[in-house]
């Protein structure tokens, strides 16, 4: 388990080297931490205490700082200046948290302290309905050996859900894919023919309640892998069907797969009758923008897959209805306060900057003061990165040193902050936490193009410049930490957690 930190681990021993104004017999700092509850769950965040580190043992020593990784997966979560902060699990889970300390003299603990912390989901919250066969149904035969898997699971609360795939040749299937975010799964390779397999999927939803299915079973044809099958019907719309409010320029998304692994085409039929025309054929993407559309008008279209010797398979005909576009969203607009213009866009019922927000002075070092000047911090010191990427800024910078949700701060005039419920808004509108995050990012499919501009930490470092983006909320857990919006680059999703307010994330502000 250390050996994930065996590379800290040098470095301690390496900085024990370093004269730093210590006596030579100093001995660095340990790590100490507690935490409470021990019962803890997913409704409520865990506060843990490092005051009990022992600073080391040279003159006037004391920890200056303190860094945190929740998961034990070489990532720090939190760095921060103070010896207690709070942290709220999204998951049940047994997870191993990791605590590094570094005192006055640059002198880091050797050893991370290491506790588990077990995690159980909030009673208030229900676990996802029994997964229930779609396709292809239990005890069936004469299956491709390309089959998609289909079924279906519901949660009480309308959460998002995940899915473990389990498959194999024995009554009790290994695990093959993790944290599936659709309720479809085509196989990476063929099966075998004439074999009988075994599959069963465990829902979970994001309080980390889940539920297993039953194991179903089918046998595969014994055709032979070069007879050749038709395409597999296309699935997963999305917006999904009978959505409304939807923008203007809406582009179309599904998934399409073919049991002999064969690259597809499609027909695009796409209009505003229930049988709509024709668009495109010959169609390679799985992506589909028919320019701007009509306001309050109901849209339907559907996919027909073609495989290379001409085997089609037609989807559904599903529908969706465009916003009213009377929430007089401008597609761009001039900040009078630095003459700086922004683009914005509708999405749903809100009005979005599509910007990140660059105002005010930039200041190198320190923390901004509330003395009615606007101080933003550009990454690495660098304005030209403001210009490019937005400014970074303090939580209570940007609310201007007020506690109350949506409050203007220093956005524009007639804008705000937005709150946890218009960021969940947000995300909603674009499929949900596990699959907006690749739509709402920059070159997604949705226009709000989120930069991935890094963040400022507590320690005053600069990190994540093009691998990750951050960005505020006007919703705080307590006084010293606030909930953050996270997008990855490598990651389709869109995460939620509270930090520091002294960290410096990008802003995006909603019109009034």
């Amino acid at each position: 388990m250390n050996r994930k930190w065996t590379f800290y681990s040098v470095l301690g021993l390496f900085m024990m080297l370093i004269p730093a104004g210590c006596s030579e017999d100093v001995t660095p700092p340990v790590a100490a931490f507690t935490f409470s509850p021990q019962s803890a769950t997913t409704a409520d965040p865990v506060t843990f205490d490092a005051s009990g580190s022992d600073p080391g043992s040279c003159d006037n020593c004391y920890i200056v700082e303190y860094k945190w990784d929740f998961e034990n997966d070489g990532v720090w979560d939190q760095i921060s200046d103070n010896s207690t902060i709070s942290y709220q699990f999204q998951t049940s889970n047994i997870y191993e948290v990791v605590l590094q300390v570094r005192n006055n003299q640059g002198y880091t603990s050797v050893d991370n302290a290491l506790q588990t912390v077990e995690v159980v989901a909030s009673s208030s919250n229900g676990a996802p309905s029994t997964p229930s066969v779609s396709y292809p149904s239990n005890g069936s035969v004469e299956i491709e050996v390309l089959p998609t898997l289909t079924w279906s699971s519901v949660d009480p609360e309308g959460d998002g859900l995940l899915y473990d795939i389990y498959l194999g040749t024995s009554e009790s299937p290994q695990l093959i894919k993790s944290s599936h975010e659709t309720n479809t799964y085509t196989p990476d390779a063929p099966l075998n023919e004439s074999t009988t397999y075994f599959w069963k999927v465990v829902a979970k939803d994001t309080d980390g309640n889940q539920t297993t299915g039953p194991v179903w079973q089918f046998t595969t044809t014994g055709a032979g892998t070069g007879a050749n099958r038709p395409p597999n019907k296309p699935t997963s719309p999305y917006p999904e069907t009978l959505s409304t409010d939807r923008p203007l320029n809406q582009i179309v998304e599904w998934e399409g797969s073919d049991p002999n692994g064969d690259e597809l085409t499609y027909e695009v039929y796409f209009g505003t009758t229930e049988n709509p025309p024709l668009q495109e054929v010959n169609y390679s993407g799985n992506t589909y923008n028919h320019g701007t559309l009509v306001a309050s008008t109901t849209y339907y279209w559907r996919i027909i897959a073609v495989d290379p010797d001409g085997e089609t398979t037609s989807g559904e005909t599903w529908q969706f209805t465009t916003g009213s576009n009377d929430l007089n969203c401008p597609s761009e607009f001039t900040d009078p306060r630095n003459q700086k213009t922004y683009s914005a866009k509708a999405f749903g019922t809100q009005c979005w900057m599509t910007e990140n927000l660059d105002y005010g002075d930039m200041i190198n070092s320190g923390d901004p003061a509330n003395n009615n000047t606007t101080e933003k911090y550009c990454y690495n010191n660098n304005e030209n990165n403001c210009g490019t990427y937005g400014a970074l800024y303090q939580w209570n910078e940007m609310m201007q040193y007020t506690h109350v949700e949506e409050v203007g701060g220093i956005c524009p005039e007639g804008w705000h902050i937005p709150s946890e419920t218009e960021w969940h808004r947000l995300v909603d509108y674009f499929g949900g936490n596990f699959k907006a995050g690749k739509r709402l990012k920059s070159g997604g499919t949705s226009g709000f193009d989120a930069l991935l501009a890094g963040t400022r930490n507590t320690s005053a470092s600069f990190e994540g410049l093009n691998l990750k983006g951050y960005y505020w909320s006007s919703t705080e857990l307590d006084n010293s930490q606030a909930l953050q919006i996270h997008f990855d680059g490598d990651l389709d999703g869109v995460y939620y957690n509270y930090r520091d307010k002294g960290f410096a994330n990008s802003i995006r502000c909603v019109k009034d």
